[in-house]
């Protein structure tokens, strides 16, 4: 199928898949995709070798074939450069490059948001990203993460004993996770977001103290506040809870109990 006979309205091209992400697309896990083209109807083409950010073959082809959609050399070059980009056309195939979107925020090994780390896990088909145990290595890397979304609420397992995440939560959980049982155990925090979630598993040291960290960074107060060694509450500073449920969740944990916390974000 030539592409000019399925049409072009958007292309999209990365150099890492996880800045795929950012687009409100479903994802081929069938193949490493690093192109993906949609037309006027909406249907999609996802392709790999075609990619960018470097000067080796894959982006070669990816200038190749924007030149023989009618983009000047110099501009076919200079997008191919790029770490990740998506541009577009009108329905007569002209680049329109006033609606490019070039600045994506993952590039793995530089300065970027590198997500190279072995604790982190990017699914992109259940538009998930996941850190695990962040405190060790990743927890600059999870706060940019965080600054690029837009958090819509938190989901936070407080308990005490080991339960494992997908109890509460998400059925699915890629290979990459399942291998690790003991990091899918105890303490995690959910920032559910646009435009993908962040999943953290905290560990089983210190897990308030991180949780609170976190939820102090992204809601400009912390989550929890001990009383007792080992004991925590809730703050009652914590706008738009049910007070009835947070009396509740601090009971549970008094009485070393699971917690399992849903808080949305104000309007």
């Amino acid at each position: 199928m030539k592409l000019k006979d399925f049409g072009y309205h958007r292309i999209t091209v990365s150099f890492d898949e996880e800045n795929f992400l950012m687009f409100d697309y479903p994802y081929d896990e069938s193949m490493h995709n690093t192109m993906i083209i949609e037309n006027f109807e909406g249907d999609l083409l996802f392709a790999e070798q075609y990619n960018c950010g470097y000067g080796g073959h894959g982006p070669g082809k990816t200038e190749e074939l924007l030149k023989a959609l009618g983009i000047e050399d110099y501009e076919a070059e200079r997008l191919k450069w790029l770490d990740g980009f998506q541009i577009s056309f009108n329905r007569d195939g002209i680049y329109e490059p006033e609606n490019n979107i070039e600045n994506v925020p993952f590039r793995r090994f530089s300065d970027k948001i590198d997500l190279s780390n072995a604790n982190t896990v990017c699914n992109i088909k259940k538009r998930q990203l996941y850190f695990m145990e962040p405190k060790k290595k990743d927890f600059t890397t999870l706060l940019r993460t965080l600054d690029i979304l837009e958090i819509d609420g938190l989901k936070a397992y407080i308990g005490k004993d080991n339960t494992p995440y997908y109890d509460f939560s998400i059925p699915y959980l890629p290979p990459e996770l399942q291998k690790q049982e003991a990091m899918l155990k105890g303490p995690f925090i959910v920032f559910e977001a646009r435009p993908f979630d962040v999943i953290c598993f905290v560990g089983t040291k210190a897990p308030a103290s991180i949780i609170n960290a976190l939820t102090l960074y992204m809601l400009g107060y912390p989550l929890l506040q001990e009383e007792n060694l080992g004991e925590y509450i809730v703050l009652e500073s914590v706008r738009n809870y049910n007070k009835s449920r947070i009396k509740r969740w601090a009971k549970a944990l008094k009485e070393s109990k699971d917690i399992y916390l849903s808080i949305k974000a104000r309007p």
